[in-house]
């Protein structure tokens, strides 16, 4: 499904957001200038990896996702803007991630944790492949805690978008199913607590534009 979306993927994350998504991405990637190697797990096509590289970390950044066609994509975007050389790419589950223990500084996400069959299984294996502090930064859709807000989103998510994927895609069935994971989803604090219980004690959240998304953030302890 996702390999079927490489073509309009990225303006369709721009219009679904109203342009947000790469304000959240450099969000999720701040302060971690410094934390090299980096795994980017569900990296699609590298949006989150260009903005680690363009904030300042020297890489490498390694691209983790199930999509050899999202890679391709990504790695040739990376190309484009002359960074190729600080990037590798890996074809992979990210609850079965091809890592010696300890053996990364970072791993980061996004919009990839309601994708997961078992999130928690996603942590544990983040938490078995960080160094000793290594930092896990994972951005999501998520429910915001206001009523107001949270009709209007899911009107938006359940009723609009869709019909918009429909027209400016012909993939509906695949934002559909979008919709769906952001519904079955659990809350915020119901992620930080299974990340806590997976490696990660002291692991917090910070809600975005209203708690549209969310940062959950972790230290391997």
């Amino acid at each position: 499904m996702f390999s079927r979306l490489v073509p309009v993927y990225d303006r369709m994350n721009r219009v679904l957001s109203a342009g947000l998504d790469d304000r959240w991405r450099r969000a999720a990637v701040r302060g971690l200038e410094g934390s090299a190697p980096v795994l980017d797990v569900g990296a699609g096509t590298g949006d989150l990896a260009l903005a680690m590289l363009r904030g300042g970390n020297p890489g490498p950044v390694i691209l983790l996702d199930l999509s050899v066609e999202m890679l391709r994509a990504a790695l040739e975007k990376i190309a484009a803007r002359g960074l190729a050389d600080r990037v590798a790419a890996v074809v992979a589950d990210g609850e079965h991630l091809p890592f010696r223990d300890r053996s990364v500084s970072a791993v980061v996400s996004a919009f990839v944790l309601r994708n997961l069959e078992d999130p928690s299984a996603f942590f544990r294996e983040t938490a078995r492949a960080l160094s000793p502090r290594g930092r896990a930064v994972f951005l999501e859709i998520a429910h915001p805690p206001r009523r107001i807000l949270r009709w209007a989103f899911h009107l938006y998510f359940f009723r609009l978008m869709p019909a918009v994927a429909r027209i400016l895609t012909r993939q509906a069935g695949a934002y559909e199913y979008l919709a769906d994971s952001v519904q079955a989803f659990p809350p915020q604090t119901e992620v930080c607590r299974v990340l806590e219980a997976s490696g990660f004690p002291g692991a917090t959240f910070e809600n975005v534009a209203g708690g549209v998304a969310a940062l959950y953030r972790g230290v391997r302890r």
